[in-house]
Formats: structure tokens, C-alpha cells, sequence
């Protein structure tokens, strides 16, 4: 995934082609396939506390990848309660468990989670930053950019949620800093894909 991730942030920096929409399709479908092969959603969830919110993070990855025929991003209560019950489980303070945790949850503001203002959303998101020492949008987007990562749609979450003023208020009180979050100015093109067979 983190190669189409890559594609994908290429095509739309304009470093290489938009992609085929036949290929593109077609490789949708064969990631979708892996995933639902490991574990279904609502079948038995995998057994390892990480490889769960990993899987997870993978599904909530491909959600806005996957439109409906009216063009918008399905929803999925499932997943969201799925997330939401995983995150409650002890991962441990090992630094790449705590990125995988913060990908899953940034990964999954935007395509999962409706009400992305939620406090537990927040405070998780605020308590991995500050056990990361990330400070600031970009110091959590070059971390993320380890994971699979579209500029264009998670960078918009990551955004929306680490610029939060409360996010914000809340990080310089657990971290004793001043506030050092703010939404940058980026100017956001939409994400370019070839839909000529």
C-alpha cells in the first residue's frame, strides 16, 4: 500500500503520469482482497493487539479510494467501533508501536470517523504526539510519511485534527510548551487519477 501511496503522491505532484483507471481499479481490488483475506470485519479480529489496529488502519486507508456510484466515501459503523475498541488496548511505549498507533487513528479521521472532534479521538491523538515528541502538522506528516500516506487526503486530516485549538491547548498543557500546532497554509489539488481507458 505504501507504493500506491506513492503513485499516487507523485501523479499528483506531477513527477510522473496519472495512473490507468484500469490498473488503478485493478489494484484496489487486489488490495481489498488481501485485507478481507486476513481477516473480514466482522469475522474474528486478529489476535495480536498491533496486527489488529494495523489491519484496520489498511481498511481505513482504502475507504476514500472506494467510492460509491453517487461518488462519495462509504461509511462503516463496523469499522469505526472496531477502531474505537482497539485503541483502548495497551500497545506498549515502543516508539514504532506509537507511530503505527497515531498513522491508524490520523489514517482513519479521514475516511472513518464522522464526528472527527470527538474527545477520545483528540486526546488519544494528543497523548501519542506528545509520547513521540512531535510538535507540530509537519513534524507528524514527515513521521507518517513512513506509512502508507496520501498527501492530499490524510495531510488534510492530519491538519484538521493536529490544528485543532483544543488538540492545541490540550498538547501545550501535557507537554508544558507553548502552542506550537497550527494549521498551515497549503494549497491542497485534487487528487488526479486517469479515468480514460
Amino acid at each position: 500500500m505504501t507504493c500506491l501511496a506513492s503513485l499516487l503522491n507523485d501523479a499528483n505532484a506531477g513527477r510522473r503520469p496519472v495512473l490507468d483507471a484500469q490498473a488503478y481499479h485493478g489494484t484496489l481490488c487486489l488490495l481489498g482482497y488481501r485485507l478481507i483475506h486476513f481477516s473480514r470485519l466482522g469475522g474474528l479480529r486478529p489476535t495480536s493487539h498491533l496486527e489488529n489496529v494495523v489491519h484496520l488502519g489498511l481498511v481505513s486507508f482504502m475507504m476514500p479510494l472506494m467510492h460509491r456510484l453517487d461518488g462519495t466515501i462509504p461509511t462503516s459503523e463496523l469499522l469505526y467501533r472496531l477502531i474505537r475498541s482497539a485503541m483502548q488496548k495497551d500497545f506498549g511505549m515502543d516508539e514504532e508501536t506509537q507511530e503505527i498507533v497515531l498513522w491508524t487513528l490520523l489514517v482513519a479521521g479521514a475516511s472513518v470517523f464522522t464526528q472527527p472532534k470527538d474527545e477520545w479521538l483528540l486526546s488519544m491523538i494528543s497523548q501519542t504526539m506528545h509520547s513521540l515528541r512531535l510538535r507540530s502538522c509537519e513534524e507528524v506528516t514527515r513521521t507518517m510519511n513512513r506509512y502508507p500516506w496520501i498527501d492530499v487526503i490524510h495531510g488534510k486530516a492530519c491538519r484538521d485534527l493536529c490544528g485543532c485549538r483544543h488538540l492545541s491547548d490540550r498538547y501545550s498543557a501535557v507537554a508544558g510548551v507553548r502552542d506550537t500546532i497550527a494549521t498551515p497554509e497549503i494549497t491542497v489539488c485534487p487528487l488526479s487519477i486517469a479515468l480514460d481507458t
